[in-house]
C-alpha cells in the first residue's frame, strides 16, 4: 500500500534487457494500492474503516480463490 494516487495497479518483474519477458510464472505479481494520505490520517484517529480498501482487498482475494479453483 503506498501514499498518494499513483497509476501502478501491479508490478512484474522482467528479464534483464530492452525486451525482458515477464516473469510472471516464477515472480507473481505484486498488487498496488494506493490510499489518500489525509483520508488514512482521518480513519486512523476516528477509528473509521476504509470501506474502498477493505473492498479490493475483499475482492482481490475473492478473484484470486477463484483463479486457483478454475
Amino acid at each position: 500500500m503506498f501514499p498518494g494516487s499513483g497509476p501502478f495497479h501491479s508490478v512484474h518483474m522482467i528479464e534483464r534487457g530492452e525486451k525482458g519477458a515477464i516473469l510472471d510464472e516464477d515472480y507473481p505479481p505484486i498488487r498496488c494500492f494506493y490510499l489518500d494520505p489525509m483520508e488514512l490520517i482521518v480513519c486512523y484517529t476516528t477509528g473509521q474503516k476504509l470501506i474502498e480498501l477493505s473492498r479490493s482487498l475483499m475482492n482481490l482475494a475473492y478473484d484470486e480463490q477463484r483463479t486457483v479453483v478454475d
